[in-house]
C-alpha cells in the first residue's frame, strides 16, 4: 500500500492482520528494500504480523530533491507518522544495518510507542568529530561513485569485506536480493548518503542508558566491526541481549534466516 507522509509516498507492506499476534515491522539497510525480508514473512507470520516499509530513497517509496528530507530528525517524524497509521502500538520494531541505525534513533525518541526493538548489523553512530568528518568524505566520494557509474559501484560494492560470508545463500535468493540492489535510484542513494550518512547522523550513545525497553542485538560473529560494536551496545543498553550468529557476517537474515526467525520468535514471545 501507498501511504502518503507528509507529502512523500511510502511504499508499505503488511502481510497479515491477525489481532491474536503481534506487529513486527522490518527496516532494511542501504540500496535495500522491503524485498530483502521476503524469505523470511512466511515463517514470522506463524507468531506475528510482518511489516515492511521501503525508507525513502529506496525501492518504491516516492523519490524526493532535496537531501534535507534524509537528516536524522525528518525520517524519524516521517516514521512516526507512518507508524501511527500503519501498526497497532505498542508495537515490535527491527534494523537492518542502516535501518538499524534509523530504528534506534526512533527508539530513542519513540520508546513508549515499542514493546521490543531488534537491531542487526547496527550502530549508535560516531562519537569523535573527526571519525565523523572522515566518513563523510568516504559517503560523499561513494555519492559520486553512485552517480558516475552505479553499476561499477555496485560491483565494488559486493566486494567489500563487510559482506563475505561463509554461509551457502540459495542461489535464487541471492538473486533476488541483488536485483533489489540493481533496481535501485542511483540519485536517491546518493541522497541517502549525503542526509544519512553515519557521518552525518547524529551519535545518540549518551541516550542507550536511558532506553527503558527490551532490546534485542543481533551481529554475525564474523563481522568483527559490529560485533565490538554491538558489546558495546550490550553494555550500555540495561535491557539488551545480545546474540552474536554463528556462521555469519553482516548479513544476518541473508546469511542464516532460519536461525533469525528462531530469534525473533523467542523475543516476541518472552
Amino acid at each position: 500500500m501507498r501511504l502518503n507522509i507528509r507529502g512523500i509516498d511510502y511504499h508499505v507492506e503488511r502481510f497479515q492482520e491477525n489481532r491474536d499476534l503481534p506487529d513486527l515491522l522490518l527496516l532494511h539497510g542501504f540500496m535495500g528494500s522491503g524485498q530483502a525480508f521476503d524469505h523470511l514473512i512466511e515463517p514470522l507470520s506463524a507468531f506475528c504480523n510482518p511489516l515492511t516499509v521501503d525508507l525513502l530513497g529506496h525501492g518504491q517509496t516516492a523519490s524526493v530533491i532535496s537531501d534535507h528530507a534524509f537528516s536524522t530528525e525528518e525520517q524519524v517524524e516521517d516514521l512516526e507518522i507512518l507508524f501511527e497509521k500503519s501498526v497497532r502500538r505498542p508495537f515490535f520494531l527491527h534494523g537492518y544495518s542502516m535501518g538499524g541505525r534509523l530504528a534506534l534513533q526512533y527508539a530513542v525518541r519513540h520508546a513508549d510507542t515499542l514493546r521490543g526493538l531488534v537491531l542487526e548489523s547496527a550502530s549508535y553512530g560516531l562519537e569523535e568529530e573527526k571519525a565523523r568528518a572522515e566518513r563523510r568524505d568516504i559517503d560523499e566520494e561513494r555519492a559520486r561513485r553512485i552517480e558516475a557509474d552505479f553499476t561499477g559501484f555496485l560491483e565494488n560494492w559486493k566486494k567489500l569485506s563487510l559482506f563475505s560470508t561463509p554461509a551457502q545463500i540459495p542461489g535464487e535468493r541471492l538473486q533476488r536480493y541483488e536485483a533489489m540492489q540493481q533496481n535501485q535510484r542511483p540519485d536517491q542513494l546518493s541522497l541517502s548518503l549525503r542526509g544519512f550518512g553515519t557521518g552525518t547522523m547524529p551519535c545518540c550513545k549518551e541516550k542507550l542508558n536511558d532506553l527503558d525497553l527490551p532490546v534485542l542485538l543481533i551481529a554475525g560473529a564474523l563481522d568483527d566491526k559490529f560485533t565490538r560494536i554491538n558489546s558495546e551496545m550490550h553494555r550500555l543498553l540495561p535491557g539488551s541481549r545480545l546474540v552474536q550468529m554463528d556462521q555469519a557476517g553482516h548479513r544476518v537474515h541473508l546469511e542464516q534466516p532460519e536461525a533469525m526467525v528462531q530469534l525473533f520468535n523467542a523475543f516476541l514471545t518472552e
